[in-house]
């Protein structure tokens, strides 16, 4: 019973008995918590847009290109394709469609962009480095950076890269139609 109620004493708070168990000051390498929170983080936000936005201009995609191959694969006169051939044409046309290949790599593009974020805000910001330049490695501020970040990525970055999607991928297509 001692021992626990000294435990008990003995810690301050979560935050200082986190930073015990998950700190590394002696190395540059931060622990594997921090990394699979960022990597869910970013996991969660690339979900959302897959999900909603991405799915829409997407499909809504396809439907044009289907248009078009039908007009130019399967109902032109001037090609007289079979129907295999016909098929060829409209694979061909949704291959090599740019904005279809923007649309599936807009989610990478947001993955390599947050973690960069992270290594600029977080992970190399002053005072969260490892002894660089005199600077002493402050665990606290790195949690407190940390918990930050994850908060303007759930809260601020999932909506700027919503709407940056339905801009270039939505938006564009209205005022053309």
């Amino acid at each position: 019973m001692a021992t626990i109620h000294s435990q008990a004493q003995g810690t301050n708070s979560y935050l200082q008995e986190r930073n015990k168990k998950f700190f590394r000051g002696h190395s540059n390498m931060v622990h594997p918590l921090y990394e699979t929170e960022l990597k869910n983080a970013i996991a969660n936000i690339t979900g959302f847009l897959n999900y909603s936005i991405l799915k829409y201009a997407y499909y809504r995609r396809l439907k044009a290109i289907y248009a078009l191959s039908a007009d130019k694969c399967f109902s032109n006169k001037n090609n007289n394709y079979s129907f295999s051939e016909a098929q060829v044409c409209e694979e061909t046309i949704r291959e090599r469609d740019v904005v279809l290949s923007n649309i599936k790599d807009f989610t990478k593009e947001v993955e390599v962009r947050l973690q960069d974020a992270y290594e600029k805000e977080v992970k190399f910001a002053p005072g969260n480095l490892v002894e660089r330049d005199g600077d002493k490695f402050d665990a606290e501020k790195y949690e407190q950076d940390h918990r930050r970040f994850l908060v303007r990525v759930n809260f601020m970055y999932r909506y700027y890269y919503y709407f940056t999607a339905r801009r270039l991928f939505v938006d564009s297509w209205q005022e053309s139609a």
